[in-house]
């Protein structure tokens, strides 16, 4: 009875576990065909599991549910050289998922969920890594309390947390803001090019990006259902740069110019650069935000006066 009471819980707790960023996905059967196999980060170790040994796990799991489906997004070792990482992407009844896993050496347990940081100072680490990496727009004192949002602007989840991150910095002026780009593309179709165009706005213009960001926010269903089939992919590209060009002249800087600077390679490098910091952070879903190097997800789930709490103690913290 133990033993079923346990694979219950993990199969409801893949299903419904941590997910910051979900969009509407058309229902599939569980009988898809998998997704190509994805290549394990360089330098992995010889115990990673095989595209094949986790699709087999998932159809023991979901099986039985013709409405699941699902993809392996990564499979790569984890911060811990002992475990490794997976990221599988959920279809369940119409909404998506992303869930991480944890695979032990022996290849024999799972382990669903973040992995949080320990020690006398547990957040110092990617403090360290946000300091030396971040290269996207920044409002507020130079010397103030950095807070990082790693954000996705055709994730739903990001946009309701935008106004409780506008709350915050209302309140807590010395705060250090930095918006890095960090598109699920896996997920969301248009998100890396509307990635693209903020990065060119903000090169422009610094002021411009945060009233390009909320345009884009106001504008997101309206964008997706112009621009997603019903199959989640992009079925006119033409269509969103135009309707992000139009964003990018409500901002108040020159959408023309903005697009053009959108399709260069540089542009994509900046935002490549983002993604890899993410990445490095072991970052799966958005938005999430790093408080002093304190990781937060679902910010806009959190009391606010918890939230506010927690700045103002991480602030204490770096004096």
């Amino acid at each position: 009875m133990k033993i079923l009471k346990g694979i219950i819980s993990l199969l409801l707790l893949l299903v419904c576990g941590w997910a910051s960023a979900q969009t509407p996905a058309k229902p599939a059967t569980a009988t898809q065909k998998p997704a190509a196999k994805a290549a394990p980060a360089a330098g992995s170790s010889a115990h990673l599991p095989s595209q094949e040994t986790v699709d087999s796990f998932m159809r023991h799991m979901f099986g039985y549910d013709p409405t699941v489906t699902w993809r392996v997004a990564n499979i790569a070792p984890s911060a811990d050289p002992s475990l490794a990482e997976v990221v599988v992407a959920i279809d369940s009844q119409g909404r998506q998922t992303l869930s991480r896993l944890y695979i032990t050496s022996d290849g024999r347990y799972a382990l669903q969920g973040d992995m949080m940081p320990f020690g006398a100072d547990p957040f110092a680490h990617d403090r360290a890594i946000l300091d030396k990496g971040i290269n996207g727009p920044a409002k507020g004192p130079a010397t103030g309390l950095m807070v990082v949002e790693f954000a996705d602007l055709q994730c739903p989840s990001c946009k309701n947390a935008a106004p409780v991150i506008d709350r915050l910095l209302t309140d807590e002026p010395n705060i250090r803001f930095v918006f890095q780009q960090y598109p699920l593309v896996q997920i969301h179709k248009w998100a890396y090019k509307a990635a693209e165009f903020a990065t060119c706005v903000a090169q422009q213009n610094n002021a411009a990006v945060w009233k390009f960001a909320k345009d884009v926010y106001d504008k997101q269903e309206q964008i997706t259902q112009a621009v997603i089939d019903g199959q989640n992919n992009l079925k006119d590209e033409a269509k969103l740069k135009s309707m992000l060009t139009d964003s990018a002249n409500a901002a108040g800087v020159n959408g023309a110019v903005i697009a053009q600077c959108a399709d260069l390679p540089s542009t994509a490098t900046a935002v490549d650069a983002s993604m890899a910091l993410g990445k490095r952070l072991n970052i799966t879903g958005t938005p999430t935000v790093f408080i002093g190097g304190r990781r937060m997800q679902s910010v806009a789930q959190v009391p606010y006066d918890t939230l506010k709490a927690i700045v103002e103690f991480q602030a204490q913290q770096s004096r």
